[in-house]
């Protein structure tokens, strides 16, 4: 989607630095449950000094690393900082609730095994999507790269929800019953109306 002043070189400095960003998401996502937490034991105070505590790390780690990786120190001090809250706010947490039980752990393992097989599928078609969506060598449209790389989001979201499905991951199979049973409420409506 190179247009403008944003051409192949900015998509490299881009691509270099994606890498630091995400691996700091599984962190951030715990980060943000479990200030919720929190909140719901009506604590406010512990996810505000763990987060500002972290901001200050960030700080220091910003100007260690970007004085070696340029942005890609920036990126790397944020997902060092966010898993270092995260471990704060989960050891806090454990202190307050206790360990968390079987159930909790056999999701986080469920959800990270459809992870690895959703990354598997999606690097055995890297290549060719980058062939077909890099603006130098692909003589398609912007509207034709756009579609394929919804085709791709497409192919990955549908191979985590499949081997969630065959996980039988807790959080899945209740959404399909939430959704699926209202589903269900709506046929038998719309049957008994006729």
């Amino acid at each position: 989607f190179e247009r403008g002043d944003f051409g192949p070189d900015s998509t490299a400095r881009v691509a270099a630095v994606l890498p630091y960003f995400a691996a700091g998401l599984v962190a951030l996502a715990i980060v943000e449950t479990g200030a919720r937490a929190f909140y719901a034991m009506q604590d406010t105070r512990t996810p505000l000094v763990a987060s500002l505590l972290t901001i200050g790390i960030n700080l220091v780690l910003a100007l260690l690393l970007s004085e070696r990786l340029g942005a890609r120190g920036l990126a790397a001090s944020m997902s060092l900082a966010t898993a270092l809250e995260m471990l704060i706010l989960l050891a806090v947490l454990r202190r307050r609730i206790g360990p968390f039980d079987a159930a909790v752990w056999a999701a986080f393992s469920k959800s990270l095994l459809a992870t690895v097989i959703m990354s598997f599928v999606l690097l055995l078609i890297r290549d060719r999507l980058t062939l077909v969506t890099d603006p130098g060598r692909s003589g398609g449209t912007a509207i034709g790269r756009l579609a394929i790389f919804g085709l791709a989001l497409f192919i990955g979201l549908y191979t985590y929800l499949v081997a969630a499905w065959y996980l039988r991951t807790r959080e899945l199979l209740e959404l399909v019953e939430r959704f699926g049973g209202r589903r269900s409420r709506l046929t038998r409506r719309g049957r008994g109306r006729r």
